[in-house]
């Protein structure tokens, strides 16, 4: 995580040293800032440039004097980054904000246990020691695929309530039980599938894992709007979920292919990129043609390309308009709990 200490007096900067080589020794990038040095210029400016470009802000000082300078830039949980607030003499650590999005009850609690502090903590759900499917999803890598549900999904159980969680990926560990109603009108599932949709009798919660590569190959210069469009039409045909896709994969001919490019980035996904010869290298059964054959060197290139990344097969190679996909996944995830 990048964390910025930010501190009001000799002695929170004191206090803000210790945190800094504690929260270093974890691998975290941190910057220290001392507010007794940059006071010309106005908190809540400070205080927003901070803001959008950290994963958490640790305040050592006044919880008053935190929230005002983070109250202008307040967007949700999902967004904004964990902010904690510690007093000057260490005895409290306040999560503050994103407490489980976030992040900011675990470094509360992390902080807490090795400076000798108390961590403060207020979530609901942690309060209760009831399972937060929120905090469970981020641990484990997972998206949600509605948050409005995951708020209802927390509020039932903190009611007594239970659900239903089914998972196509391993699961160790005792789940609970009030994650095994069948007959719960809520279901959440662990997939990278859309084939689970809400119902006016069932409502269906996501939790997506980034484990899909997908194969691709077009004709050169393929129109950017093209290549998203077509690419729109494979996840539906195949209920595919796009935030599941991992990477994408191609031949070196194509690495620089601005349609290939742009949809990696409009995905967030990783770009790799294989020679003919790494190709021929692929174990499986192809749909090689002639014709790809004579332009790459290699019978197949979306097929392939996938599979160097992971060995499952999910889709085979499908054409839109010269353009083609196919994907594989990693079916290897294991979820637990404890």
């Amino acid at each position: 995580m990048k964390i910025t200490i930010i501190s009001f007096t000799e002695q929170g900067m004191r206090l803000g040293q210790r945190v800094n080589e504690l929260l270093n020794t974890m691998g975290h990038h941190v910057e220290m800032v001392d507010r007794m040095k940059n006071h010309r210029v106005p908190l809540k400016e400070f205080a927003g440039e901070y803001f959008y470009s950290n994963d958490a802000l640790v305040f050592i000082g006044a919880t008053g004097i935190a929230v005002r300078a983070i109250a202008p830039f307040l967007k949700d949980k999902f967004e904004d980054p964990a902010v904690l607030c510690m007093d000057e003499l260490g005895n409290y650590v306040i999560s503050l904000l994103s407490g489980h999005m976030g992040g900011a009850n675990e470094l509360s609690r992390i902080l807490a246990e090795h400076l000798g502090a108390n961590a403060v903590i207020t979530t609901a759900t942690d309060v209760e020691g009831v399972w937060a499917v929120d905090e469970w999803a981020k641990k484990n890598k997972l998206k949600l695929s509605d948050r409005k549900l995951a708020r209802e999904v927390s509020s039932r159980l903190l009611d007594g309530e239970s659900v239903e969680m089914v998972s196509g990926y391993k699961i160790i560990g005792k789940v609970p039980t009030y994650l095994r109603n069948s007959q719960s009108p809520i279901s959440i599932y662990v997939t990278n599938r859309t084939f689970k949709k809400s119902t006016p009798e069932k409502s269906i919660l996501r939790l997506i894992p980034k484990n899909i590569c997908v194969g691709v190959g077009c004709k050169k210069d393929t129109e950017i709007e093209k290549m998203d469009e077509a690419f729109s039409a494979w996840l539906t045909k195949n209920q595919i979920d796009g935030a599941a896709i991992a990477s994408f994969a191609t031949i070196d001919l194509k690495a620089n292919e601005p349609a290939i490019l742009a949809l990696a980035k409009k995905y967030k996904a990783r770009l790799k990129i294989y020679t003919a010869k790494d190709l021929e290298k692929a174990k499986g059964d192809f749909n090689d043609s002639e014709f790809v054959e004579e332009i790459t060197g290699v019978g197949n290139v979306c097929e392939r390309a996938s599979s160097l990344v992971y060995s499952e097969r999910m889709s085979e190679k499908e054409c839109f308009d010269g353009i083609t996909f196919a994907s594989t996944y990693n079916k290897d995830l294991t979820y637990a709990f404890f």
